[in-house]
């Protein structure tokens, strides 16, 4: 309405454009016009059905009449940017490790764009710092189990602060004034949530993430995160597990030799019962007793997984000893309720680190 005759071709050009940008991301346009307000304009509450009223209130701010082209290329940049954060990928479609992992995480939720599009303008090397913090902050929120509309309406108001991020002091700040004090209120009910996770409080994508990172950490620990390690991918495709070590479909066997045996199914499903395991391995696992499957698990390239089964000795104060030393990776010689309760309080407390979570006073 607001476009010159000789420039409409242009403008409809570019809109056609945004709209098929977003289409063939799956993204819904509405939802990317949503959080593009929320971003850059202050906003921190509006339905997607008001946001054609809010544009038609607030022209003098994105000044849509007076350029318009201008105003739509501002909108399909920031379209290109969010996909890419979806994807992935930094602003200028390079792999992201940390957004790559938020893939893993969010699935269908995508609050974590808000912040992502007010930091677009942010250099490469303090913007993957800002990532990692919001990638540990998004899990804190999952794991407690946030309302979503009340971290949404929060990362709609860092936003204002953080589009003002332009050095790596201005981000430590930002970090300091928001993301720490957040995790700190979140700190308690992080560890509980740990401690009693099973899988059927977590989608099971959201599990294999955590048990990917977890695993992950330590090989990194030990190997370095060169190459394929420093993928999150690595540990979550189609030749990976998630593998029970009381087995799924016990033989009445393993059933006579728990002890717990009515209450098999609960530590069936609790995370201290789950690890990661490569598929050939896994086959060869089976639904044996314990006994049986730590030679299985002894093989895997996992330390966390081939801890179970064997403790890793490699020589004398190599970095493989330190992180066997320093994480307690020893062998279980049974496996019963305990062994599943003390081995799931490890994993909660590695998981505290891995996060970057406060530790609770």
């Amino acid at each position: 309405m607001n476009t010159k005759d000789e420039d409409f071709d242009r403008l409809k050009n570019k809109w056609k454009e945004l709209v098929d940008l977003l289409y063939q991301a799956n993204e819904k346009p509405l939802r990317f016009l949503r959080y593009f307000i929320f971003a850059d304009y202050n906003v921190d509450r509006l339905r997607e059905e008001e946001i054609y009223e809010w544009f038609v209130r607030n022209d003098l701010r994105c000044n849509y009449k007076n350029k318009p082209i201008d105003f739509v290329n501002d909108l399909l940049g920031a379209a290109k940017a969010y996909v890419h954060f979806v994807e992935g990928k930094d602003v200028k479609g390079e792999s992201n490790r940390h957004l790559a992992n938020l893939g893993y995480l969010s699935g269908a939720a995508r609050q974590h764009l808000i912040l992502l599009l007010a930091s677009r303008h942010i250099s490469n090397g303090i913007f993957n710092d800002l990532c990692q913090q919001l990638e540990n902050l998004f899990f804190a929120y999952i794991i407690t189990r946030e309302p979503t509309k009340e971290f949404e309406r929060r990362f709609a108001q860092w936003s204002r602060d953080l589009k003002e991020v332009d050095n790596p002091k201005a981000l430590n700040d930002f970090i300091e004034r928001y993301v720490h004090p957040a995790k700190e209120t979140l700190s308690a009910r992080f560890d509980l949530a740990l401690k009693e996770l099973n899988e059927d409080s977590l989608q099971q994508y959201r599990m294999q993430y955590i048990l990917a990172k977890l695993t992950q950490y330590i090989n990194e620990k030990a190997f370095g995160n060169s190459g394929a390690e420093a993928s999150l991918g690595t540990y979550i495709n189609s030749q990976i597990w998630l593998e029970h070590i009381l087995p799924q479909t016990p033989t009445n066997e393993v059933l006579t030799n728990f002890d717990k045996p009515l209450e098999y199914s609960s530590y069936l499903h609790r995370l201290g019962n789950l690890t990661l395991l490569e598929k050939a391995i896994n086959i060869s696992a089976g639904n044996s007793l314990f006994e049986a499957k730590k030679q299985a698990y002894s093989q895997s390239k996992f330390l966390l997984t081939q801890s179970l089964g064997k403790k890793p000795v490699v020589g004398k104060d190599t970095a493989i000893d330190r992180v066997v030393k320093q994480y307690s990776l020893e062998p279980f010689r049974n496996w019963n309720a305990e062994t599943i309760e003390k081995r799931q309080d490890m994993l909660a407390n590695l998981a505290k680190e891995v996060w970057g979570m406060p530790i609770i006073k």
